[in-house]
């Protein structure tokens, strides 16, 4: 049975945002169907217009989800808990995708905090390409691996051969998360036109490799 060495190692990359993912979720009640529908649909093109005003292209902006449910109201009759159906909740969930530009972003959040839409919002910052920081990754970690080997062999007392198996285990990307504003968050900053100061870091990609050697 011929001899071999498996070691497993990991190696990271990194890369500075050039991109924000903003996360927006609208919602509207009505005791009618139809006018749940419409209010939503008057706030999105409220929200449009005001993107647009700010630099910001239709085509940036993207729906991610769109649901209608049932709304119900809890009421106590002689002593026991009820619902009954009081309306039609309707939430429109978008994303929009922009330069990283902070800016922008202040722009943003300005704007839509005239809006009277009530918005939940929360945005990322991210990378269009990681390519590159994938690439760093994995040479980093196919050189920890050889470090690695040499370093065993040499305490070991054996001698490393050719290299008979390398297998690619996984990838992490690890974004930077971004931050959460709710309806009140976003009124607050009615009265000026700032945003918060925002420290990012950089996207940390992580790539693990297998390699295997034979040794004598």
């Amino acid at each position: 049975m011929d001899k071999v060495l498996k070691v497993e190692a990991s190696g990271i990359g990194k890369i500075k945002p050039n991109q924000i993912e903003i996360n927006i979720v609208i919602s509207r009640k009505s005791e009618i169907y139809e006018d749940a529908i419409n209010l939503i649909n008057q706030d999105l093109d409220r929200m449009l217009q005001a993107l647009n005003e700010i630099g910001i292209e239709r085509k940036q902006t993207k729906t991610t989800s769109l649901r209608v449910s049932n709304d119900y109201e809890n009421y106590e009759e002689n002593g026991v808990w009820k619902n009954k159906h009081v309306g039609y909740i309707t939430t429109h969930q978008l994303k929009v995708k922009i330069d990283y530009n902070l800016d922008l972003l202040g722009d943003f959040m300005y704007k839509f905090s005239g809006l009277g839409i009530n918005p939940e919002i929360d945005f990322d910052f991210t990378v269009k390409d990681k390519s590159e920081a994938i690439d760093t990754a994995i040479d980093n970690a196919i050189e920890s691996a050889k470090v690695k080997a040499e370093k065993i062999a040499k305490s070991t007392g054996v001698k490393l051969g050719e290299i008979v198996a390398i297998n690619y285990v996984g990838s992490n990307f690890a974004e930077t998360n971004g931050t959460f504003y709710s309806a009140d968050l976003m009124r607050g900053a009615l009265n000026a036109k700032s945003s918060p100061d925002i420290l990012v870091d950089e996207i940390v990609v992580t790539e693990t490799v297998e390699i295997s050697w034979s040794i004598e």
